[in-house]
C-alpha cells in the first residue's frame, strides 16, 4: 500500500519527526534504522547519510540546512511543507522478517522504496509564472528522508511486526532554468499514485522472489505463500482497531485515515524487552507454521515460449536480471487495454502500465510490459504537462460512428410543432428548442437551474398526438422515474416497438456511454423516431466507457441548449444554484458562507449536528439526506445518526437484523481473473448463461485442483462461467440493522411482494417491482421478519440489496430531488459531487467538512474525461509540427550544405 499525506505546517511537520520519525519515540530502540537522505535534491544541498534532527527542522522552516538562509522565495505561514509517502508491505513479508530475522528483507523493502522515489523524482515539476506564463516545468529532483520502521504502534502493550517505509519528501524543488529552488507541484505525482504503488508492490514482489520466497495473489494483493492468512490476521492486531475505529467513526479517506492512526498512537516505548517482545510473537505460530517460513522454497517459474526454464540470477533490487514470460507479458498488457479502458476512454501511459502491472502478478518486468504497450497499435499524445495519453483505435471508431450516425438525422425530420407562440415561462427557451428541432438527436443542458418536470409537462402537452413520449434513464438509479433503462430498452423488442415513431428522451443522458449511445441511435433510425438526450456534463458521468453529450457537443457541430432562467421563487436560492451549475465554486461557497450553509467541524461532530437538523424535517416527513463521496462513508456515517436520531426519539431504538449484499468493485478483465475469487462471496447472475438462470444465486466454496471457480446454490455445486463474467455480480454479505421510522434505500432493482387487502385475506401476495435508488419509510415488520414499507410494499427478509435511506453516495442521489441535502465532503471530493448535492436540493443545501478551503480547492481542480476523438486530433496535431519540423531541418541542413 501507498499513502500520501500532506503536512501542511511546519510545527506539524516537526512534530511529526519529533514523535512520528525519530529514533527515539520507536519501541525497539537501537533494532529501528536511522533516517537516510535521498534524491537529487538531497545531493545537491549536501545531504548524505544519516538524517540528523536539525537539518530535518532546519528544511521543515524552508531553510538551508546548513543554516545559510531561506531555500524558496515563498515563506508563508500556511506554507505547505511537504508529504508523508508511506509505503506498506503484505502482512507475511513482516511476519516472515520476525519469524526468521532475514535481514536480506529489509534490503529487498528499502531497494523497492528507493526504486519507487527515484521514478517520482524523474516525474517532479514546478510552477512556472514568470513573463505571464502559467504552465509547469519539468526539473527531475527532490529531497526526501526515509525512515524504515520494523513494528506497528503497540496493541495492550505489545506491538505487532509491521515493515513500513515513511519517505518524507520536502516540498522543493531546484529549478535549473530560472536557477533557484521553487516549491515542487507534486499534484500530478498524488493523482499518480495507484501507478506508483504499482511499481513499489511489482518490485517488491520480484526482490522478495528473488530470495527464493514463493509469492501468490490473495486477491487483488500478493503475500509470501508459506506465510497464511490465518496467521497474518494473528500478526495485525493494530489494523483491526484502526479500521474498527475508522467505521464507527465514518472514516474512508486515506489523509483521515492516516490521520486518525496518528491521533490514536501508543507510544512504542514499554517495559517490556526485545526478547519480550519476540517471545509473545513466538507464541502466535505453531511449530510446523514456522519451519514452513523459514524453509523459504524456491518459487516455480513458468517455462519461457521456447521451453526453456527461466534461470533465478538477480539479486534482491536488481530483478532486471531475471528471465519472464513474453506470454505472460502479451497476456498482462492485452487485459489491462481491456480493464482500462472499459470505463475511460482515455487513460495515461502511467495507468496503463499499473494495470499491466497487475496482471502481470510477478511474471513479467516493468520495462518489459512497457515496451509490449509501446509496440501495440495505440494513438498516442502528450499533454501540456508532458504526459502521454493512450486510447484505442476502436475506441476511436467507436466515437467516429456515433458522430457520423447522428450528423446523418440533422434536419431529416419535421418539428414537433411550428413556430406559433408558446407560453412565457422559465422552461420557454428549452421547450421551444425541443418542439421546433429537426434533427433526429437534440441535446439539453440540465442543469440545476432548470425544471426537468417543468419541461417534460410542457412537452406532453405540447406534441402532436401522433406523438409517442417514451422516456428512458441512462442511469438505472434514476430509472424509478421513467420506462426503464436504456440499457433496458436496447434488449427488450416490446419496448422498441412501442417507440415506433415518438420521442425517446433519455433522462440523466451524461451517464450515457459511447457503445450504448451508438445502439440507440440506430434503434432511432430503424424506428423511425427522435432522441433527446437530457443531462448535466458537470455531474457524475458514465461508469461505460466515453460520454455521448460531451462527444456530440465537442465535436459532432450540436448545439445544447441551455437556460438562464431557473424555477426558484427565491432569488438567493436561486443565484446558489445557478453559480455551482456554471462552476463558479469560490462565488458558491462565499454565497453558502454567509447564508451558513457551510459547517466546519471535526468529523466526530458531524453525527451530531445532522442530527438536529433532520429532527423536525424528518418528524414532518420532509426528505432529508446527508451524501457522501463514497458508500463505506454513507454507511459509517449512517450507523452515527441513527444512534443520535434514536437519542432523539426520531426514529425507533428496537431494531432488526438483516443481511446486507455489497458488490465487488471489479472490470470485466479482473473478473475474468479466478484469484479475485474467496470463498464466501455471492455471485448473483442478471443475464441467462447457460446452467445458470438470472436472479439466481450461488456462493463461492473455493477453486478446484483444475483452478476452477466453483460455487454451491443448495445442493447444487457448479464451476462459475468467468468468460461471462459481465453477465453477473459478485458480492460480500455483511450484517445492517433497520428500525420502525427510518427510510430504507433500495441499491439493487428486485422484486417485493405488493399486498392487497384480498391478498391478506386469501394469504396469497402479488409482484411487485422495486427499483434501484428508491427511498420508502419502513413502517413496520411482519410475522416472517420482511419488511414492510408505508406504501404497502413487502420486501422479503433475504433480499439483501439495501442500504440506509438518511445517508447515500453522490451516485445514488444523482438524479432526486430531496427537500433538504447536507454535502459531508472529504478534503478531497470531485466537483462532480458538488454538482449533484446542489441539483437534488430542492430547498436547502448546506455543507459539511473539515477544511472548507482544502475542500474548495479540490472541487476547483477536477477534470473532466477527454474523449478518444480529442486525443486523435492532438495526435494529428503533433505529427503536423513534427513533420514540419522535420522538413524545416533538412531545409536547413540543405542550405547550409549549400553555403560551405
Amino acid at each position: 500500500m501507498l499513502r500520501i499525506i500532506q503536512s501542511g505546517s511546519a510545527a506539524q511537520a516537526k512534530r511529526y519527526y519529533t514523535e512520528g520519525l525519530g529514533r527515539e519515540d520507536y519501541y525497539v530502540g537501537a533494532e529501528e534504522l536511522p533516517g537516510i537522505w535521498g534524491g537529487r535534491g538531497a545531493e545537491r544541498l549536501g545531504l548524505a547519510g544519516e538524517v540528523k534532527a536539525e537539518q530535518f527542522k532546519r528544511l521543515c522552516e524552508n531553510q538551508h540546512p546548513d543554516g545559510s538562509g531561506k531555500l524558496t522565495a515563498r515563506n508563508k505561514a500556511n506554507r505547505r511543507v511537504g508529504y508523508d509517502f508511506n509505503f506498506h508491505c503484505p502482512k507475511g513479508v513482516s511476519v516472515a522478517y520476525s519469524v526468521s530475522g532475514d535481514e536480506l528483507l529489509i534490503g529487498a523493502v528499502q531497494a523497492a522504496v528507493q526504486h519507487t522515489m527515484e521514478r517520482m523524482e524523474g516525474e517532479v515539476e514546478t510552477r512556472v509564472r514568470v513573463d505571464g506564463k502559467n504552465e509547469t516545468r519539468l526539473t527531475g529532483n527532490l529531497t526526501w528522508a526515509s525512515f524504515l520502521h520494523k513494528t506497528a504502534r503497540p496493541v495492550d502493550g505489545v506491538p505487532d511486526p509491521h515493515l513500513h517505509v515513511h519517505s518524507f519528501v520536502f516540498n522543493a524543488t531546484f529549478d535549473d532554468t530560472e536557477s533557484r529552488w521553487k516549491a515542487a507541484d507534486l499534484a500530478e505525482t498524488k493523482r499518480n499514485a495507484p501507478f506508483f504503488e504499482a511499481i513499489f508492490h511489482h518490485q517488491l514482489e520480484a526482490n522478495v522472489q528473488a530470495l527464493g520466497y514463493a509469492t501468490e495473489e490473495r486477491g487483488k494483493r500478493w503475500d509470501i505463500k508459506s506465510v497464511s492468512p490465518e496467521v497474518c490476521a494473528r500478526y495485525s492486531r493494530r489494523t483491526k482497531e484502526i479500521e474498527s475505529l475508522a467505521e464507527a467513526k465514518g472514516v474512508t479517506d486515506v489523509e483521515a485515515l492516516s490521520n486518525l492512526g496518528a491521533a490514536t498512537r501508543r507510544s512504542k516505548k514499554s517495559s517490556l524487552s526485545l526478547r519480550d517482545v519476540r517471545q509473545k510473537w513466538e507464541e502466535r505460530i505453531s511449530a510446523k507454521e514456522r519451519a514452513e517460513i523459514i524453509a523459504k522454497p524456491s518459487p516455480v517459474h513458468e517455462p519461457d515460449e521456447g521451453g526453456a526454464p527461466r534461470s533465478e540470477s538477480g539479486a534482491a533490487g536488481n530483478p532486471s536480471k531475471r528471465g519472464y514470460s513474453s506470454r505472460a507479458t502479451k497476456s498482462a498488457v492485452t487485459l489491462a487495454l481491456e480493464h482500462c479502458f472499459e470505463r475511460k476512454s482515455v487513460q495515461t501511459e502511467a495507468q496503463l502500465i499499473a494495470g499491466a502491472l497487475h496482471f502481470a502478478r510477478g511474471r513479467s518486468s516493468e520495462p518489459q510490459l512497457t515496451q509490449e504497450i509501446r509496440a501495440r497499435d495505440l494513438i498516442r499524445s502528450k499533454d501540456k504537462n508532458g504526459r502521454t495519453l493512450v486510447t484505442r483505435k476502436d475506441i476511436l471508431e467507436e466515437e467516429q460512428r456515433l458522430i457520423k450516425q447522428s450528423r446523418k438525422g440533422r434536419g431529416k425530420l419535421r418539428a414537433l410543432r411550428g413556430q406559433d407562440q408558446l407560453p412565457e415561462g422559465p422552461t420557454h427557451d428549452a421547450v421551444s428548442h425541443l418542439l421546433q428541432s429537426k434533427d433526429r438527436v437534440t441535446l439539453l443542458d440540465t442543469t440545476a437551474s432548470l425544471d426537468i418536470d417543468e419541461v417534460l409537462s410542457r412537452l406532453a402537452r405540447s406534441y402532436r398526438r401522433s406523438i409517442k413520449h417514451f422516456s428512458v434513464s441512462a442511469s438505472g438509479q434514476e430509472a424509478r422515474r421513467t420506462s426503464g433503462t436504456v440499457a433496458a430498452l436496447l434488449k427488450n423488442e416490446k419496448l422498441q416497438r412501442a417507440v415506433r415513431g415518438g420521442v425517446i428522451w433519455v433522462n440523466e443522458a451524461s451517464r450515457l456511454g459511447t457503445k450504448d449511445a451508438v445502439a440507440l441511435l440506430e434503434l432511432a433510425e430503424k424506428k423511425h423516431c427522435r432522441i433527446i438526450l437530457a443531462g448535466d456534463l458537470k455531474r457524475h458521468q458514465t461508469t461505460h466507457r466515453g460520454t455521448a453529450m460531451h462527444l456530440l457537443e465537442e465535436h459532432g457541430g450540436f448545439k445544447t441548449q441551455r437556460t438562464e432562467k431557473g424555477p426558484s421563487s427565491s432569488l438567493e436560492e436561486r443565484s446558489l444554484k445557478q453559480l455551482f451549475a456554471e462552476g463558479d465554486v469560490t462565488g458558491g461557497f462565499s454565497m453558502l458562507e454567509r447564508r451558513g450553509g457551510i459547517f466546519e467541524a471535526p468529523r466526530d461532530d458531524w453525527a451530531a449536528e445532522l442530527a438536529q437538523r433532520f429532527r423536525d424535517p424528518v418528524k414532518k416527513k420532509q426528505s432529508c439526506v446527508a451524501v457522501t463521496a463514497s458508500r463505506k462513508a454513507a454507511r459509517a456515517l449512517a450507523i452515527q445518526l441513527r444512534e443520535e436520531l434514536k437519542r432523539l426519539g426520531v426514529i425507533s431504538s428496537k431494531e432488526r437484523v438483516f443481511e446486507r449484499m455489497t458488490r465487488v468493485q471489479g472490470s470485466a478483465a479482473e473478473l475474468k481473473d479466478a484469484q479475485l475469487y474467496e470463498a464466501g462471496q455471492v455471485v448473483q447472475f442478471r443475464q441467462h448463461v447457460k446452467g445458470f438462470r438470472a436472479g439466481e444465486r450461488y456462493t463461492v466454496m473455493g477453486r478446484d485442483s483444475f483452478g476452477n471457480v466453483v460455487a454451491r446454490k443448495g445442493g447444487f455445486v457448479e464451476a462459475l462461467p468467468l468468460k461471462h463474467s459481465d453477465r453477473y455480480e459478485v458480492y460480500t454479505s455483511d450484517e445492517v440493522k433497520f428500525s420502525v421510522g427510518e427510510h430504507i434505500r433500495i441499491s439493487r432493482s428486485g422484486y417485493a411482494k405488493s399486498k392487497t387487502l384480498l391478498a391478506e385475506a386469501t394469504g396469497g401476495s402479488k409482484r411487485h417491482r422495486v427499483v434501484a435508488g428508491s427511498t420508502r419509510r419502513i413502517a413496520g415488520f411482519t410475522l416472517d421478519g420482511d419488511i414492510k414499507l408505508d406504501s404497502g410494499v413487502v420486501i422479503p427478509k433475504e433480499f439483501g440489496h439495501w442500504e440506509h435511506g438518511l445517508c447515500a453516495t453522490s451516485h445514488e442521489l444523482q438524479g432526486q430531488r430531496v427537500d433538504r441535502v447536507v454535502l459531508c465532503a472529504e478534503n478531497s471530493v470531485g466537483s462532480e459531487v458538488l454538482q449533484v448535492a446542489n441539483a437534488s436540493a430542492r430547498k436547502h443545501l448546506s455543507v459539511f467538512t473539515e477544511d472548507s478551503v482544502a475542500l474548495s480547492n479540490s472541487i476547483w481542480q477536477s477534470r473532466q474525461e477527454q474523449t478518444a476523438s480529442a486525443l486523435y486530433a492532438d495526435a494529428v496535431k503533433e505529427r503536423s509540427t513534427d513533420e514540419a519540423g522535420r522538413k524545416q531541418r533538412t531545409k536547413d541542413k540543405e542550405h547550409h550544405e549549400r553555403e560551405r
